[in-house]
Order: C-alpha cells, then sequence, then structure tokens
C-alpha cells in the first residue's frame, strides 16, 4: 500500500525562481533585440553605401559620356587617332557596364540579407511565444504537482533547475530520484539524472516539442518508477540466481 507524500507547499519560492528565470528569460530578449537591431543598423548602412556607390557610378558614366563627346570632337579632328579614341570609350563603356553589374549584385545580396533577417524574427518571436506560453501554464500547476508528484525543485545555479522525487522505490520511499533541468537556453536539456536514466534523452525531446512542461515532468516520475522496478527486478533474478548455484541441486 503506497503512502501519500507530504511536503510542504513552495508557491512563493516557485514564483520566486519563475519570476527570477522570467527576468533572464527578458534579458536575453533584450540583447536578442539589441543584436537585431545592431544587424538593421548594419544593413542599412550597406544600403546607404550602396546608394553612394550608385551616384558615384552615376557620377562616372556622365564623365565618361563627356569624354566620349570629347573623343569624338577631337576623332573629327584627327582621323587618324579615331581608332584609338573610340578603343578608350568602348572600354569606358564596358568599365561601366561592369560597375552596374556589380551594383546590381549589392543590391540582390542587400535583398537576401533583409529576407533571412526577416525570417529570423518570425522564428525568435514564435519560440518566444512558445516558451511564455509553456511558462504560463506550468505556474498554476506545479504547487499542486509537488503533492501529487511528491516532487521538491530548487534552482542549483542560473537557468539550472534540480527536481527530486520520492516515494518512487516501493522498498525505500525515502528514496531520491532526481535530475537537473537546464531551462535558460532556447532548448531544454536534461543535464544530470541520479540514477541515470535512459529514458531522459527521449523525454526532454518531446518536450522541446510540445512544450508541455507538466506532462515531462510526469512521464520523468514514471521512468523512475520503472528504474525502480526493474531494479528490483534484476536484484530478484541475481538472488534466485545465487540460491539456485548455492543449493544442492546447483553443485556439480
Amino acid at each position: 500500500m503506497s503512502v501519500v507524500p507530504t511536503t510542504p507547499t513552495t508557491a512563493p519560492t516557485l514564483r520566486s525562481e519563475l519570476a527570477d528565470f522570467q527576468c533572464r528569460f527578458d534579458d536575453w530578449v533584450r540583447a536578442t533585440q539589441q543584436q537585431r537591431a545592431a544587424q538593421q543598423d548594419a544593413h542599412r548602412r550597406a544600403a546607404q553605401r550602396q546608394a553612394a556607390e550608385q551616384r558615384d557610378l552615376e557620377a562616372q558614366r556622365d564623365q565618361w559620356q563627356a569624354a566620349a563627346a570629347t573623343a569624338r570632337n577631337e576623332a573629327a579632328h584627327t582621323v587618324h587617332d579615331r581608332d584609338a579614341w573610340e578603343a578608350r570609350v568602348a572600354s569606358a563603356a564596358a568599365a561601366r557596364e561592369a560597375q552596374h553589374s556589380e551594383a546590381a549584385r549589392w543590391q540582390a545580396r542587400v535583398a537576401a540579407l533583409e529576407t533571412a533577417l526577416a525570417a529570423r524574427r518570425a522564428e525568435r518571436a514564435a519560440k518566444q511565444q512558445e516558451r511564455e506560453a509553456s511558462v504560463r501554464s506550468a505556474l498554476p500547476e506545479l504547487t499542486c504537482y509537488e503533492h501529487r508528484l511528491a516532487m521538491r525543485y530548487r534552482r542549483v545555479r542560473p537557468g539550472v533547475v534540480r527536481f527530486d522525487f520520492t516515494h518512487v522505490d516501493e522498498s525505500d520511499w525515502d528514496r531520491v530520484f532526481a535530475f537537473t533541468l537546464q531551462v535558460q537556453t532556447p532548448t531544454y536539456a536534461v543535464l544530470q539524472c541520479t540514477p541515470p536514466l535512459p529514458a531522459a534523452s527521449r523525454l526532454v525531446a518531446w518536450l522541446n516539442e510540445d512544450r508541455n512542461f507538466n506532462r515531462f515532468l510526469k512521464h520523468m516520475r514514471r521512468a523512475f518508477v520503472d528504474l525502480a522496478r526493474a531494479e528490483k527486478a534484476d536484484q530478484a533474478a541475481a538472488a534466485a540466481a545465487a540460491a539456485a548455484a548455492a543449493s544442492p541441486e546447483g553443485e556439480t
């Protein structure tokens, strides 16, 4: 018969921890926004430089056109120099076309960067909304889950929370099964399990997909229960094998 665990309610601690987590998350968001603003400013400066280069190209074009007109006038007076002047005009035109092509390539690069930046902003906004929704949904239920899951949690360092479960091992209700979770990065990560839990990587992968933190805690406790039962089964099998080996029937 299982014993219903009684653990003290730590809702103030929960609110403090989550508020602290929210502050750190807000700092991260602000830093990201500042970085994005710096990138946008860099793109604007690049566009301004490109516009200045375009104006320089147009000025050079006018100069080349003037040079071409001068060359034509000189060619009219100096027939022998006509071929040389035409070659100079053709070279100037080719250089102008090459510079126009380079300007077009820069315009395409700026447009591609703006498109990529817009996509990255949308992706980060979606991830931020998911994390905020996960925190809002977990807040009212974590206190209740402390009792229902015989669970305690505490922050071990910034961005890392430790969850302790008791009443898991039927032969030792006070035995602690624990894991530490990285919560400050864009994706959750289980850093350590005591005892080692093979299912942890699979469960945290599900958490990063559906962002259902409460279901993740229930699945982690269930995995610890299964692990404790498997340990007992292995111990019983080993004891039975040892007994069989020690019995007269097992002697050769």
